[in-house]
């Protein structure tokens, strides 16, 4: 039994690292004023690197584009 038990552990844990998580990006700015934005990511580091990069994925040049972003 003990045999089983111990990589039946390793497979949970290894499963549950490789979740995304759920995020929430703020952003300020834009016509319709601050908006969230809902973000998947493996870890908080990751979430935080992709809500600063959203403002770098907006069309330039636009008036309703985010100013600043950062993870709620």
């Amino acid at each position: 039994m003990k045999q089983l038990f111990i990589p039946f552990v390793i497979m949970v844990a290894v499963l549950a690292s490789c979740t995304k998580k759920q995020y929430s990006c703020h952003c300020e700015g834009g016509i319709g004023g601050p908006f969230d934005v809902a973000l998947e990511a493996q870890n908080k580091k990751a979430a935080n690197s992709e809500c600063k990069t959203f403002v770098d994925r907006t069309p330039g040049g636009t008036a309703d584009g985010p100013t600043d972003c950062y993870l709620k």
